[in-house]
C-alpha cells in the first residue's frame, strides 16, 4: 500500500505539469504516521528523492507548510515538537 500511495503521489506531482492537490490531500489526511513515513520511503527507493523535496518542489504556501508539518510528525514526532517549542 505505501508504494501505491508513492506512486499515487509522483503521479500526481513531480510526473506531471502542475500539481494534483486532491491526491496530496488524500493520501495525507486518510493515512496513519505509519503508514507516512513508509510512504516517505518507498518513494524515495523509488523515485531517487524524498518526499519532502518533492512537497517542496511541487508545493507552496501554507499547503506545503501543511504537508512538510504532517510528515515530520509522522517521521518523529518527538523531534517536531522539541523544534518547534523552542
Amino acid at each position: 500500500m505505501a508504494e501505491k500511495d508513492a506512486k499515487a503521489l509522483y503521479k500526481a506531482g513531480e510526473k506531471r505539469l502542475g500539481t494534483d492537490e486532491k491526491t496530496f490531500i488524500r493520501v495525507f489526511s486518510e493515512r496513519s504516521a505509519a503508514h507516512l513515513a513508509a510512504v516517505d520511503s518507498a518513494y524515495h527507493n523509488m523515485y531517487g528523492n524524498s518526499l519532502k523535496k518533492a512537497i517542496k518542489k511541487e508545493t507552496s504556501g501554507h499547503f506545503e507548510h501543511a504537508l512538510k508539518t504532517i510528515l515530520q510528525c509522522s517521521e518523529n514526532p518527538a523531534k517536531y515538537f522539541v523544534k518547534v517549542s523552542f
